[in-house]
């Protein structure tokens, strides 16, 4: 695995922040200098897009991608997608778009997943679900599982929970939900959310929770304002829930949703007349709560060829230290980020002018530390760990090198992280 795929940009002992680009496995010596004497360089997070999916004449029609306002409700078109309705949409975590067809009879093409260019619209196909009923939403969990949401019958009432494979589109069954499900979303706590109408009273338009494994839903309660709510999408902070309904006689509408009660409230109208399916970009991988302890000893110190140093810190999130990695997996997707174990970037620093990233085998790391973790550190006995075996096919007498943490598109600079061999 290489330990420095990543570039290294300069940032202050001790400091946090966001990789501005991959690869080169080099920096610049006044970059490094910066990183140890205080300087830091921080990153503009951006606005996430929401974006929707048109149908023309409510059904059955062309599809048109759209940027809503978080705002007004207004919509802005972005180009054609090419498939006839398009009844769902959900961003990965790596920013990629994909979309689902209804299927059949709305249209001659099987349900069907796509990526979607966010910047034009313009569409691809990945492979057919293979689900029975007609595709209604598609949404992510927190763990990059994406899943598909079929309505098969409408009497007895019953929806189908999927699988799909975002490679090759092929959907595997779930469970199965004794509703009709309309749209579809996850917290960052991965909660799965769902809006109904239950009874088959489209007046009864109703929030859900619903247990993926078991397809079990428990209603939350009525969301009031609106009776055809087709899709929701969380902020990836988890702090607003958005739908759209298109019941209203000027055509659709974005509102927020209580998820606490499901009470909707009107955002504003969209200006476009069927817009079944929402979904909104992965937020640029926020860094600044996280900070660190320098690096414990014996970093900083002189260390002996084929001996094995154990690098070791703390780490905090706004304060709180943060013990686990299901802990740390839980803040990073909070805060718009992967999850990612914290993992070992080393540098050749011995030629200031010539900075070098190492790539390392696997097995170089956490030797006596119960089993290789490749270059993840591990949270042990109050400290973050990661023993590293100072192998002399990879590492020079003589030398210094210099430590830094990866952590999702974060990059940690603890202090006291310099040590040279002898």
């Amino acid at each position: 695995m290489p330990f420095a795929r990543r570039g290294a940009n300069g940032g202050a002992a001790g400091s946090v922040r966001t990789s501005a680009h991959a690869g080169s496995g080099r920096r610049s010596f006044g970059l490094w200098l910066c990183a140890l004497l205080g300087g830091q360089i921080a990153a503009i997070p951006a606005q996430a897009a929401l974006i929707g999916s048109d149908i023309s004449g409510g059904g059955g029609g062309p599809s048109t991608l759209v940027e809503i306002s978080e705002t007004t409700g207004g919509a802005t078109v972005i180009g054609p997608q090419g498939i006839v309705t398009i009844t769902g949409l959900a961003f990965a975590s790596d920013g990629t778009l994909y979309s689902a067809n209804a299927g059949v009879p709305f249209g001659s093409l099987p349900s069907s997943l796509f990526t979607v260019d966010p910047g034009t619209g313009a569409t691809t196909l990945v492979g057919p679900i293979g689900n029975a009923g007609f595709i209604e939403a598609i949404a992510f969990a927190p763990d990059g599982t994406l899943y598909a949401v079929a309505v098969v019958s409408f009497g007895p009432r019953l929806s189908e929970l999927y699988e799909v494979n975002p490679a090759t589109g092929a959907g595997t069954y779930v469970s199965t939900v004794p509703t009709v499900v309309e749209g579809l979303a996850f917290a960052p706590d991965g909660t799965l959310f769902a809006t109904t109408d239950e009874g088959g009273d489209l007046s009864a338009q109703t929030l859900v929770t619903i247990d993926p494994l078991t397809g079990f839903y428990t209603i939350i309660g009525p969301i009031g304002c609106c009776s055809d709510v087709d899709g929701i999408v969380f902020t990836p902070d988890g702090s607003v829930l958005y739908g759209i309904d298109d019941s209203g006689s000027g055509g659709a509408r974005l509102l927020t949703i209580d998820p606490a009660t499901g009470l909707g409230t009107i955002v504003g109208p969209t200006g476009m007349p069927f817009i079944d399916a929402i979904t909104i970009e992965p937020s640029p991988c926020s860094c600044g709560g996280f900070s660190t302890t320098p690096f414990g000893e014996p970093m900083g110190k002189s260390k002996k060829l084929g001996s094995t140093l154990p690098i070791k810190f703390r780490l905090f999130f706004d304060g709180a230290e943060v013990q686990s990695q299901g802990q740390l997996d839980t803040l990073l997707q909070s805060n718009g980020c992967a999850p990612s174990c914290p993992e070992l970037l080393l540098f050749d620093v011995t030629d200031e002018a010539n900075v070098i990233g190492l790539q390392l085998p696997d097995d170089l790391g956490n030797a006596g530390g119960g089993g290789d973790l490749g270059a993840c550190f591990r949270f042990s006995e109050g400290n973050w760990v990661f023993n590293l075996k100072l192998d002399e096919d990879v590492f020079s007498a003589g030398h210094s090198y210099l430590v830094e943490v990866q952590l999702s598109d974060c990059t940690l600079s603890p202090g006291n992280a310099v040590f040279q061999l002898k």
